[in-house]
């Protein structure tokens, strides 16, 4: 029994590692000089710098679309001018996969609103939670189903169902 507490703990804690790590992020408003370089952030731009975005190229950027909104992490800024390495695309060789990007430069007079890219707490705490409750029920109905008298050959598979979602008749 002990190995299976063990088991178990060990469970939650891969699945809230799992979580964390899966990405539970949101965008909260910054200010542009408080952003750390190497962040990821969301860049909202005025009308002239999607312009001259389009003009250096922009139909390589996908997410620019009509939008003036531009996703990547921030590689370079000064008082005058900040670049941002931008996903563009995804290379594939075999199992591994490597994000392709274009590095873009553009004055800040062109930035309406920075957001800064973080863990969100609350959403974290609500999927392992999430996760662990599941879990915790399909190791709850597997030690029921083993100490269940009877566990010959020939029982009936219908004691083994669990219902998950039942749905009255009419």
């Amino acid at each position: 029994m002990r190995a299976l507490s063990t088991r178990l703990g060990n469970a939650l804690i891969l699945c809230g590692a799992t979580t964390f790590a899966s990405g539970c992020y949101t965008y909260v408003p910054a200010t542009f000089s408080t952003v750390p370089t190497g962040e990821s952030v969301r860049v909202y731009l005025t009308q002239s710098g999607v312009d001259r975005l389009r003009q250096m190229g922009g139909e390589a950027m996908p997410e620019l679309g009509s939008r003036p909104v531009l996703t990547g992490k921030l590689v370079r800024r000064d008082a005058t001018d900040f670049s941002l390495q931008i996903p563009v695309g995804s290379r594939q060789s075999g199992f591994m996969r490597s994000e392709l990007g274009q590095q873009i430069t553009l004055p800040v007079s062109d930035l309406v609103q920075v957001e800064w890219r973080q863990v969100s707490g609350t959403r974290s705490a609500l999927a392992t939670a999430g996760v662990s409750v599941v879990l915790a029920a399909v190791v709850v109905t597997a030690l029921k189903g083993a100490r269940a008298p009877g566990g010959s050959a020939g029982s009936d598979p219908d004691n083994l169902r669990m219902p998950l979602l039942s749905i009255p008749p009419r």
